[in-house]
């Protein structure tokens, strides 16, 4: 096992390094000189990002986006990096050796590089997170088979803007396992700690450092950095984008708007959802310089400065946008149905994406519900009580200190965490998130109160402290509470148990891999939604999909009629896991056919010739071919 971490950590570092090179070298053509250590070094990553994400989009674009011309975009990535890095590291170390820091700084530090160091660690568990399985990480998989950007039939989650996904996902051409994705992500993920120490760094470094260790701290992002989500990395993008959104305000050069509207595109790219935080940062942001500076000029400077960030956000949505609109036009499908509208899509499926999406409405939950729910996610969870009560205290303290990041810190968080609120005012993991970038700051902002100004001068790094410890505590409890971390670390056995525990049609998968034929079938995959792990063609209905079954099955056609529909679309084979064709027709009325019909469809299945059953409720089928 060491052995397979160690080759994924050093596949992992390779990668990087590709980013990291492009990065440079864009650097190098917009003449940038960024500043400090990790303002300079997470501007190359996430500009490296952007680079990798434009070379994939472009591939795309002429149907070359296999996986040769994918090792041939990371090769040259990684060769300019070993032309820079060596510079970088030297002039890194002079910088460093400048500055001078006190003591119990350097244990802080120490202790926030062990938890990102223990951050990867975990991030090393099997990729079990559903939605990697579902449509992160089988988007981009079928991306590569196809080389271009497809459209994934009957799976509407493939239709939000994937741009870090595609970026991360091009990954899958060096790791089909898709470890190596799920490391990159946890990877990105901590960009967040280097985010928070320079938004916070002016109000001085142990405000910066303490503002850091309650972020890493946090119980529910140790969860999301062990399963590979991906909203942390995009959390980190819109912080930096904050960031250098105020540098391009308060400085002539045009570098850190570049930068900015790199970090919102690749956000924004990646989420719908982070429209809102965008939306915030930049209007509280403009707001700040604006009150800050009056003046015409600085006005038309502000101006320039969000028109260069604004067309960067939108170069970086427009292949999603396009490729949308190209199949159902509809830029945003599914969403805004009553403007766009969608042959594949009904009222009555956008209504149950949406509730599956934001919950009930403000104006549908009781009115206890609707007083908590600006401020609901910071109790959302039992192990928060403790801790969200301190993070609102803290936060509202921000409000008045006299240092203007921190007040800015604050604010952004407040406005996300109360918009967010209202938009979904029922808390739960879906909120935590879209949301995630409103607690990092509310947590920022919290650890900086305790880390500057006049409050308890002498006990204050001690609470801070002792605060983050029994957040820390929490989170290794609700960690191994919720995953077996420590086993699937350490056992093989274990570890494959777990994954296969988490893919209930693993073993029919395998078996249509090593039997079937990549050119000639083409499975119907009903109940199980994970096609990441099928290597020949499929057909994998997502949950919202079912009525595209019921235009099959429903109606008063008949077994001759389904098998003359599936074979004009290639299919040869039926897959069925029934435990989860269960699940997902009780709770989203997949395949919802009224009784005489399910007893129809089902008397047609037991007649196909049968070609592998696993034992635990998922059997192959062979289509009868005339």
């Amino acid at each position: 096992m060491l052995s397979e971490y160690i080759g994924t950590l050093a596949l992992a570092l390779l990668y990087c390094l590709a980013m990291f090179g492009w990065g440079s070298l864009l650097l190098t053509l917009i003449r940038s000189n960024p500043g400090s250590f990790w303002n300079d070094f997470v501007s190359r990553l996430l500009a490296g990002c952007g680079v990798l994400y434009l070379c994939f989009v472009g591939l795309s674009a002429v149907a070359r986006l296999h996986r040769i011309e994918v090792g041939i975009v990371l090769a040259v990535g990684v060769l300019a990096s070993c032309g820079i890095i060596i510079d970088f590291i030297k002039n890194s170390i002079a910088r460093g050796s400048s500055e001078r820091w006190m003591l119990a700084d350097k244990l802080l530090a120490a202790f926030i590089g062990i938890l990102i160091g223990l951050q990867l660690i975990v991030a090393l568990t099997p990729l079990v997170f559903y939605d990697l399985q579902v449509y992160h990480l089988l988007a981009p998989a079928e991306f590569l088979r196809t080389g271009s950007l497809t459209q994934v039939p009957w799976n509407v989650l493939t239709n939000s803007p994937l741009a870090i996904q595609l970026t991360v996902g091009m990954s899958l051409a060096l790791d089909a396992s898709g470890q190596l994705a799920k490391l990159l992500f946890a990877m990105l993920g901590c960009l967040l700690c280097a985010g928070v120490f320079e938004l916070i760094r002016p109000a001085g470094r142990r405000a910066a450092l303490l503002a850091t260790l309650f972020v890493l701290c946090f119980p529910a992002f140790w969860i999301m950095q062990t399963l590979g989500v991906v909203d942390l990395s995009i959390a980190a993008f819109l912080i930096f984008g904050t960031i250098w959104f105020r540098q391009a305000l308060a400085d002539t050069r045009w570098q850190p708007a570049i930068f900015s509207g790199i970090s919102f595109g690749l956000a924004m790219g990646s989420r719908y959802q982070a429209v809102i935080l965008t939306s915030l940062a930049i209007v509280l942001v403009s707001t700040e310089y604006l009150v800050r500076m009056r003046s015409d000029a600085n006005l038309r400077r502000a101006l320039t400065q969000l028109i260069v960030v604004g067309l960067l956000v939108s170069l970086f949505l427009c292949p999603w946008l396009i490729r949308n609109y190209s199949h159902f036009q509809n830029p945003v499908y599914p969403l805004m149905q009553g403007t766009w509208g969608a042959t594949e899509w009904s009222p009555e499926q956008d209504m149950q994406f949406r509730s599956e999406t934001l919950g009930p409405r403000l104006h549908e939950i009781p009115a206890t519900q609707k007083l908590l729910a600006p401020v609901m996610l910071l109790f959302g969870f039992p192990s928060n009580l403790l801790i969200g009560s301190i993070v609102l205290l803290g936060s509202l303290a921000a409000l008045a200190s006299p240092n203007r990041e921190m007040r800015l810190t604050s604010v952004i968080g407040l406005a996300g965490l109360v918009v967010w609120g209202l938009i979904r005012p029922t808390a739960g993991t879906a909120l935590l998130r879209y949301n995630a970038v409103s607690i990092v700051l509310l947590l920022a902002a919290t650890g900086a109160v305790l880390g500057s100004g006049k409050f308890l001068p002498k006990a204050r790094s001690a609470i801070a402290v002792m605060l983050a410890g029994t957040s820390f505590f929490f989170a290794m409890r609700d960690l191994q509470g919720s995953l077996p971390v420590m086993q699937s670390l350490t056992d093989p056995h274990m570890r494959l148990a777990f994954q296969e525990l988490n893919v209930p049609s693993w073993a029919a998968f395998d078996y249509a891999n090593e039997h079937l034929d990549g050119v000639r079938d083409r499975i119907l995959v009903l109940g199980e939604t994970r096609g990441l792990w099928l290597h020949v063609p499929y057909l994998a209905p997502s949950a919202f999909n079912g009525p595209q079954l019921d235009a099959i099955f429903g109606g008063n056609s008949s077994p001759d009629a389904w098998q003359k529909t599936l074979s004009r679309q290639g299919v040869t084979h039926l897959l069925i896991s029934y435990p989860e064709f269960e699940r997902l027709h009780k709770k989203y009325g997949y395949l919802n056919l009224p009784p005489a019909g399910m007893a129809s469809f089902n008397g047609w299945v037991q007649k196909l010739p049968l070609v592998f059953e696993d034992g635990r409720g998922t059997a192959l089928y062979a289509l009868k071919t005339n």
